[in-house]
């Protein structure tokens, strides 16, 4: 074993120290030219690549010779076929004496310090099968697509590379293919031809006698893409196949940017019901952002390509950004579901400014691109002047927002801007902290300063930055030079918002009598005392539900007084009001009585729903049940979707299970008769809405009448009812496989499941088969069925979106008799088996899906603190994941106490 691999064989992941340290030893900008060679229906891929880049003059340095190396990282099962440093071919045991199987050395001895250096590769990979790295997805007509996501740092995963985001590099990429793929890339497309050995040599010289010739067929073509200017590479991007596209004219793209939406052929006829939503969004929102951010749109096109099996939500790649294509509304759209798509569009945007053109330079401030695009997206579409009806913006943040509040309300939280030691614990930092927290103290920021003073820093940022690595010091700096208040500086603001874990609770003291308000501020939690400055809008409503506005400063402390004219004889007041705050607020008890009985006659819909969330935090702070959230539904049924939601959410976590399902049941019979009865009045939306949420409550209890009320619906035999939404048929499909035999055989189940196969023949048909037989088994009494389904979970040996419809189906909080061995066995080893041999994604997936569901909490705790002694050190996330399952039992028992000691 050489020395380098006795330094690193045990490293799995890259450390900021050996990152900072590589960092310096090289001296220019990174260039990475690359053929791919990518055939159809293959489980690998070939890559022939030339990197070039200059060592600085003392690049070994390093007194410790342990740690004197230089190298390049590349994950795959399998080694390099070719190495080449600077013409000195290596051989066999070269290769292998300076790979570990996640980082290669570079011998020192083949380097040229201070000179520019040449490294050729030629590699074999397989496909990933997680989704890291370049992934294959075979849809159900056999047309393949083929594309790559990299965040944090897969990018090694598809080829050597330097996988910093502060060692930035220049891409020449081409792509060898089938004719009738398409081929995406960062840049631009320049040119395609037949791939031919003569027409690689002439982009290649010199190739020789390479394997990647060995797949070529006179049906391939190769496509060669410009030269990049400089990104990190985890916004690389590559992606080829049967993607059909729908695109801009030329004459109406903004500036001449090009922009062309791509998906799959099966979605295609979906795409075109938003695509001209999305081309009029993104031709707003590219002239708004260079004003705001001082700085042109950089790139030479702009993509957006919908994939399937995407793990994440979408991904900000330079010039190619990816989407989970599950985003694309397959029927009838609402406008919230079209608003919220668009904001992810307008996220990601964001991105070309924040984390692409100006890059953090190492992960610990992932927050600063993240909570940025996040913040600035709802804000800025609601800037813009559309010609189709959006959703206020601040209504669909505000219930971002609770991500990042749940999050922040157990002990595992922490601070926005935190350390991040290495790659491992980067991937664990995608969270509601980085995301949804840090979104919400920026719009707090962007309220402390105003949009103008904010705009100006924000230019000053991205000039100063622009195409370089940058600190959230930079960015503050930039900012304080904008800020004016003379109470407190940005750094302490910093200080107390983004380097302190926890939030606040504020509460009020409100006697409509007296002119002075009292202030109340705590701490969640008692482990995180941190008091904040906080600036927030105070609503004072009237008897009329009309609010008067007031402007105020929370001080750090645990008491705040303001005053308030007694005159205008309020009935109720709301703290945050407008929501520019990241706060627990606790409504007070003269305030909760008003809204309770008047909720209608408040007209704004964003008010409604921090009103509604005020009585959802009384039910999670054990000062009323969850029915208080029932009564007010019922109360208030044109308000459904600014309450249902809430409701179902605090019933599901916060009843115990004999009263959720006699609330269910009972929302379920009034919603029902209620829509019968208002059919001719109720907008669509609302429709759509309703009929989501009632198989959303059916699923909450088993009543054989409710249940055939659905059939009939689902049947078309409700004549006065619309038709289910294909979405709403599949939810309706698994419910009815959840029944007990006395409602619906196991017959009639797979007969149903045939007809629906009828009515879409979409990959819907293999997640959902997939569910439904994972119910059939549980309900069975075939063990070895469930005991080979459950060997599926240990080894994560499907994909994502295949294992997760299987645990779905698995875990249903039913028929103890066959699952309690499954959940003994969850705890006993099976849990820490999965996360010693697969990926975190599916590791937390499992963990997730799988926790019992019982209202067991005693044994529960038990079972969690056990595995809790017994989980390595190295897990961190799996710690992280337990000891919040014993935050939220603690939460729920308390909650649970309520409905037997209120009367």
């Amino acid at each position: 074993m050489s020395l380098f691999q006795q330094a690193y064989n045990l490293q799995k992941f890259l450390t900021r120290e050996n990152s900072a340290y590589r960092a310096k030893q090289i001296s220019s900008l990174i260039n990475y030219k690359i053929l791919f060679n990518i055939p159809a229906n293959q489980p690998t891929f070939k890559a022939y690549q030339e990197i070039t880049f200059d060592l600085h003059q003392d690049a070994f340095q390093n007194d410790d010779e342990t740690k004197d190396f230089f190298f390049i990282d590349y994950a795959s099962k399998f080694k390099p076929i070719s190495f080449q440093i600077n013409e000195h071919q290596l051989k066999e045991e070269d290769i292998q004496q300076n790979y570990t199987g996640i980082f290669f050395n570079l011998p020192k001895q083949l380097l040229l310090p201070g000179k520019k250096n040449t490294i050729i590769t030629e590699i074999e990979t397989p496909f990933v099968t997680d989704g890291n790295g370049l992934y294959s997805f075979i849809d159900t007509d056999k047309k393949q697509y083929i594309y790559s996501h990299l965040e944090p740092n897969f990018c090694h995963n598809i080829f050597p590379n330097f996988d910093q985001p502060n060692l930035k590099a220049t891409f020449e990429i081409s792509i060898i293919s089938p004719k009738e793929w398409e081929n995406i890339a960062n840049g631009k497309q320049q040119k395609q031809i037949q791939a031919t050995s003569q027409n690689i040599q002439e982009i290649f010289k010199p190739i020789k006698s390479s394997k990647i010739f060995e797949e070529i067929k006179e049906n391939y073509n190769l496509t060669q893409f410009e030269k990049t200017v400089e990104f990190s590479t985890y916004i690389f991007f590559i992606g080829t196949g049967n993607f059909e596209f729908v695109e801009l004219e030329q004459s109406k793209c903004y500036s001449g940017i090009p922009q062309r939406i791509y998906c799959r052929g099966s979605l295609k006829k979906y795409l075109l019901n938003i695509s001209d939503q999305i081309f009029e969004l993104m031709n707003k929102l590219f002239p708004f952002y260079e004003n705001f951010f001082g700085f042109k749109f950089p790139w030479s096109k702009y993509d957006h390509i919908f994939c399937p099996d995407f793990n994440i939500g979408a991904m900000e790649n330079v010039g190619a950004v990816t989407f989970n294509d599950g985003r694309i509304p397959r029927g009838q759209t609402t406008v919230r579901q079209l608003s919220q798509v668009l904001n992810v569009f307008a996220h990601e945007l964001v991105h070309t400014w924040f984390g692409d053109l100006t890059t953090m330079d190492w992960w610990e401030d992932l927050w600063l691109k993240e909570s940025f695009a996040d913040s600035f997206s709802y804000y800025a579409i609601n800037q813009l002047q559309l010609s189709f009806e959006i959703t206020d913006q601040d209504q669909i943040f505000n219930l971002r927002k609770d991500w990042g509040v749940q999050a922040d309300q157990k002990h595992s939280t922490h601070p926005i801007a935190g350390s991040v030691a290495n790659t491992e614990e980067a991937k664990s930092i995608f969270d509601g902290i980085t995301y949804a927290k840090g979104a919400a103290t920026l719009k707090q920021l962007l309220f402390l300063l105003g949009p103008d003073a904010f705009s100006k820093a924000m230019s000053t940022y991205c000039q100063k930055y622009a195409f370089k690595n940058t600190t959230f010091q930079n960015f503050i700096d930039c900012l304080q030079e904008q800020f004016e208040n003379p109470n407190f500086t940005l750094n302490e603001w910093k200080q107390q918002w983004l380097l302190e874990p926890g939030m606040n609770i504020i509460e009020p003291l409100f006697d409509p009598s007296n002119p002075e308000l009292i202030i109340k501020q705590s701490a969640y939690l008692q482990k995180f005392p941190t008091l904040r400055y906080h600036k927030i809008n105070i609503g004072f409503f009237k008897e009329d539900g009309s609010v008067d506005v007031q402007t105020e400063y929370i001080k750090p402390e645990s008491q705040t007084s303001i005053k308030f004219d007694t005159s205008k004889n309020y009935k109720a007041v709301l703290l945050n009001y407008d929501d520019h705050d990241f706060v627990h607020v606790r409504l007070d008890k003269i305030s909760s009585k008003f809204f309770a009985e008047n909720l209608s006659k408040i007209k704004k819909p964003l008010d409604v729903q921090l009103i509604v969330r005020g009585f959802e935090v009384l039910v999670q702070d054990s000062v009323e049940k969850s029915q208080i959230l029932v009564d007010l539904t019922k109360s208030n049924p044109e308000l459904l979707e600014q309450l249902l939601e809430k409701t179902i959410s605090s019933i599901s976590q916060f009843s115990p299970s004999d009263v959720k399902k006699e609330q269910a049941k009972s929302l379920f019979d009034f919603f029902f008769n209620y829509l019968k009865q208002n059919i001719k009045n109720l907008p669509k939306d609302y429709l759509n809405i309703l009929q989501t949420k009632l198989i959303t409550l059916a699923g909450f209890f088993e009543d054989k009448q409710s249940f055939e009320i659905l059939l009939s619906w689902y049947q078309g035999q409700q004549e006065i009812l619309p038709k289910f939404t294909i979405d709403n048929q599949w939810a309706f499909i698994v419910l009815a496989h959840k029944q007990p035999e006395d409602i619906l055989s196991k017959d009639q189940k797979n007969k149903l499941f045939e007809q629906q196969k009828q009515q879409d023949n979409s990959d819907n048909v293999m997640y959902k088969s997939n569910t439904c037989q994972a119910i059939l088994e549980i309900q069975g009494d075939n063990d070895e069925l469930r005991q080979n389904r459950w060997q599926t979970f240990i080894n994560c040996s499907e994909s994502k979106y295949m294992l997760q419809a299987s645990l779905q189906g698995f875990n249903q909080g039913k028929h103890k008799q066959n699952i309690q061995k499954y959940y003994e066995s969850y705890f006993a080893q099976d849990l820490l088996t999965v996360f010693e041999k697969n990926s975190i994604a599916n590791s937390l997936q499992f963990a997730q899906l799988m926790f019992p569901k019982t209202d067991n909490i005693k044994w529960l705790k038990e079972k969690i603190n056990d595995l809790l002694s017994r989980v390595p050190q190295n897990q961190l996330t799996l710690k992280r994941f337990l000891s919040d399952r014993i935050d939220d039992l603690n939460k729920q028992e308390l909650v649970f106490n309520t409905f037997y000691t209120q009367k």
